[in-house]
Formats: structure tokens, sequence, C-alpha cells
């Protein structure tokens, strides 16, 4: 829990008031036999959490968030979202409440192409730590068209790669990605969905955009982003060449 400009009276009523609800956290049964360190701070949520989360090598940040809309999304954002684009650490983010959180399917949206090597192996140990299935999801778009025995080649061969035994593979058709992500999901009754992100800012991100953030603020469902490891000569290949 980070706060800011912690002098003024109302930043010393919110600490108060923060400092309470993190007390009655604290006692909630299902913390019993964790070990927990809790902290309260000033300071800005999006740098405090992913310097954070580096200091103690966390495996995995988990933050709540209600999404963004409108003007709000385009200039400003939510603060998971930017999270998501900042931390180095993969981030989950949740927007219901679950009274027992069991992902027993997760779709895995990405265009298979190489670079989602690098983050794919920490989505699978995931899935292992909850025993879950896992869905391979290609988006074609008429934009980013594919055709259905190449994607599925790419698909294979991914699964091949990463020894993947309980998967199955899903192209869909969509006019765009994300709205194929979250169409696909709702529609097979998916748990949650696990992606990439190039953790975009400044103006690379006005003009690229994010899907990974589009997907986070709008997908009801759990997102698990991980940020891809840039290597110089990524980019965006249609059709690489897979022989």
């Amino acid at each position: 829990m980070s706060l800011s400009d912690g002098d003024t009276p109302a930043s010393i009523f919110m600490l108060k008031m923060t400092k309470e609800k993190m007390r009655k956290t604290m006692a909630k049964p299902y913390l019993e036999g964790l070990k927990v360190q809790e902290e309260v701070v000033y300071d800005e949520t999006i740098d405090f959490v992913s310097e954070k989360a580096n200091e103690i090598d966390a495996d995995l940040i988990i933050m709540g968030t209600h999404g963004s809309r409108g003007d709000r999304e385009n200039f400003v954002g939510s603060n998971t979202e930017k999270v998501v684009r900042t931390a180095d650490v993969p981030v989950l983010a949740i927007k219901q409440k679950y009274p027992e959180f069991e992902p027993k399917h997760i779709a895995f949206a990405s265009n298979f192409y190489g670079e989602v090597d690098s983050v794919f192996e920490k989505v699978k140990n995931f899935a292992k730590v909850f025993n879950s299935k896992i869905h391979l999801l290609k988006v074609v778009t008429p934009n980013l068209f594919e055709t259905t025995p190449y994607s599925q080649k790419l698909m294979d061969d991914f699964a091949k790669r990463f020894e993947l035994d309980d998967y199955e593979t899903h192209i869909f058709n969509e006019k765009h990605v994300e709205d194929g992500i979250i169409d696909f999901s709702r529609i097979n009754n998916m748990d949650l969905i696990a992606m990439s992100t190039h953790g975009r800012t400044g103006l690379a991100r006005i003009l690229n955009g994010s899907i990974a953030e589009e997907i986070t603020n709008h997908a009801p469902l759990p997102v698990l982003s991980i940020k891809v490891k840039e290597s110089k000569d990524s980019g965006n290949i249609l059709f690489p060449d897979i022989r």
C-alpha cells in the first residue's frame, strides 16, 4: 500500500485508515500459516510496486483493478495498467472477488512468433501450481491474416518446444485481437488470461498501444501479464520462416 503527500491532514487520516484496514486484513483466515510482511509507505504506487518487487526478488505482483474507460484510459490509465507496463516481474490483475482462486483453464494468447518463448516458462510454472489446463490461443484478424494450417503449425511447434501435455490449441477469428481474446475466453469459460507484453512507454505506447494493457482494462477475468525480453531484431513479422 502506498500513499503520497504524507504531511497533509488528509494523508495522515488516510494512513490511519490504511493501517486499520491492513490490521483487519492480516487477521483474515486465508493468511493463517503464511509468512506475511506488511508495509505502508508514502510513495507513487507505480514506482514503489515495481521497485519493491525487484528489491525483494518477487516472483509475482498481484493487484486488484477496476480498469479504465474513455479519456482516463487513453491519457492516464489505471495504476495496475501502469504497473503491467513498467514491472519486470509478472503481474496478476484481478477485478472480482474469488472465494477460492482456482484457475483450471488458462487461455495463453499469443502470435507464437518466438519472442514469447522467453516468458512462457513462467506461464507453464504458474499453471503447474494450480494444475491448470493451458489453451494456446491464436486470434486471426483481417489486418493480421494467417492461414489456418500456418497458425496451427506455429502452435503445434510451440507446444512441442515446451513439452506440453495437458493443453489444447484454438484459432479464433475476430476483427480485433483484443475482442477475440475476450470473446474466446467468455465463450469457452476460461478462468484466466495469460499474455506477454513489451511494456512500451512514451510515444511507442501511444502509436503501437498494448494488447496486454487493453485486456487488463477490459477483460472481466484475471489477467497474468509477463514482460518480453526485447531483442535487437524483434520486429512485427507477419509470416516468419518456419522451414
